[in-house]
């Protein structure tokens, strides 16, 4: 009797595998940031704030798995509060992990001959989804005015090195 249950029981699970969803797609890591791609690393550093003076190369980077690899087509929802600014399709870049997907703000939308917000501050977000619309993640971040004073220069900011003793001072001094 046990046995016929065990048999029943596994050609169940077997016949019945079909009738189970897949695992959905994942979002791992994710990270908003600046600068060229690859340029410090694959996965941009993650900042919260960005001025707007510096929002060069702004890009959005995702980590998304899979079981069985990645197979669903991803794409990245620029938002700046809750209006869509442009829906892009992340490429992955040489040299990074295969399931890194990048976008990039600027070239999303001189390619869709859109031109960005004259007013960049408030709230953003990189919303990472399916094609079809899954939610697989999102990346908050904010936007924020450049200061108006002038940051001081970090080479004069930085304390001044003693010259180098010249070599004959030195064996003069008996050092």
């Amino acid at each position: 009797m046990v046995g016929i249950a065990t048999v029943s029981c596994l050609l169940f699970a077997y016949v019945g595998r079909g009738l189970v969803p897949p695992v959905p797609a994942v979002m791992d890591d994710g990270a908003v940031g600046h600068g060229r791609p690859g340029q410090y690393e694959c996965l941009p550093s993650k900042k919260r704030e960005i001025r707007a003076d510096r929002l060069a190369l702004l890009r959005c980077g995702s980590i998304v798995s899979e079981p069985g690899g990645l197979k669903s087509s991803i794409r990245h929802v620029w938002r700046r509060g809750r209006k869509t600014i442009i829906t892009t399709k992340p490429v992955r870049l040489d040299g990074c992990a295969k399931n890194l997907l990048v976008s990039h703000l600027a070239d999303a939308m001189k390619a869709a001959d859109k031109t960005l917000p004259a007013d960049m501050t408030g709230k953003w977000t990189c919303t990472v989804q399916t094609e079809g619309g899954m939610l697989l993640g999102r990346v908050h971040f904010k936007v924020v005015d450049a200061p108006t004073h002038a940051e001081p220069d970090a080479a004069n900011t930085r304390e001044k090195l003693p010259a180098k003793p010249d070599k004959a001072a030195t064996a003069d001094a008996g050092l």
